[in-house]
């Protein structure tokens, strides 16, 4: 399960890859005089504004209820946080598209500016939605808020225990 996780997270860090290369092709170089310059601060905010709605709104799941029974209650958190995981990639990767637009508006700089946002969209995939220590256990606390277990870390094939978890702050150990 883990592993076809990172293939699919792995293909969406690779979308802005080919998306850069392609508006390579299409948009105009920078000519030396730089117009977009203050536009290269719209890559930046737009991560921090997309950030802030992963955390926000990324995280949210069902509770599982208790007493479900814990084939039902993986399946619940397997496809939970698949759910969470495209919606935090939809949020980040919405900063290449805001700047995409950008960068055809504008007469000078337009390139660049897709490749700070590309940067900053993968950033944020990687931060939000590689499956690591710190997404599954956002997810884990979310779907055992009531006291049931979820058997997140299970279903994935992590190692863990079944019990309700515990997220005292941002963990980004790596799996």
């Amino acid at each position: 399960m883990l592993a076809s996780l990172r293939v699919f997270v792995g293909a969406l860090l690779a979308a802005p890859v080919f998306i850069v290369i392609a508006m390579g092709f299409v948009l105009a170089p920078t000519d030396g005089a730089l117009d977009a310059t203050p536009l290269l601060a719209v890559p930046l905010v737009a991560g921090l504004v997309a950030f802030g709605i992963c955390e926000a709104v990324g995280y949210r799941a069902p509770a599982i209820t208790p007493g479900t029974d814990p084939e039902q209650a993986r399946a619940q958190s397997v496809a939970a946080y698949r759910a969470g995981t495209t919606t935090r990639f939809a949020f980040s990767e919405a900063v290449l598209f805001v700047c995409l637009a950008l960068g055809f508006v504008v007469t000078s700089g337009g390139f660049l500016l897709v490749v700070l946002a590309a940067v900053v969209a993968m950033a944020l995939v990687w931060f939000e939605c590689w499956p690591r220590e710190r997404p599954v256990a956002r997810t884990q606390a979310s779907l055992e808020r009531n006291g049931a277990p979820s058997y997140l870390r299970e279903a994935l094939g992590l190692p863990g225990t079944a019990g309700v978890s515990d997220v005292s702050g941002p963990v980004v150990r790596e799996l």
